[in-house]
């Protein structure tokens, strides 16, 4: 994923940057998915920043961006995603972003 840096954010929004899709083939609350950070796999020394820019809508899998980025300061990112259905089995996935030149 591709991130221009100093995205413009207007206050108290934030900007939608991709939505995250999963399946599960069970039915009913077995099969209700929730896309979450997966805080477990984030060094701690990165866990606050990537907080800091990113919000991960638990229900519906939308990833926003909460803030500009500099590219100086932040060049890439590495956010790993856990999906768990209703039963409690996960995968996990890593979104991989690299902080583009905004000119």
């Amino acid at each position: 994923m591709q991130i221009a840096e100093n995205t413009r954010i207007h206050p108290n929004q934030t900007h939608f940057l991709m939505k995250l899709e999963a399946r599960d083939s069970d039915f009913g609350e077995f099969g209700r998915l929730s896309y979450i950070i997966d805080t477990a796999s984030v060094p701690k020394k990165e866990l606050r920043t990537v907080f800091e820019y990113f919000s991960l809508d638990e229900q519906i899998g939308v990833l926003t961006l909460k803030r500009p980025i500099n590219r100086e300061e932040h060049d890439r990112f590495d956010i790993p995603v856990k999906v768990v259905d209703g039963g409690g089995l996960s995968t996990r996935y890593r979104l991989l972003s690299n902080t583009t030149s905004d000119g």
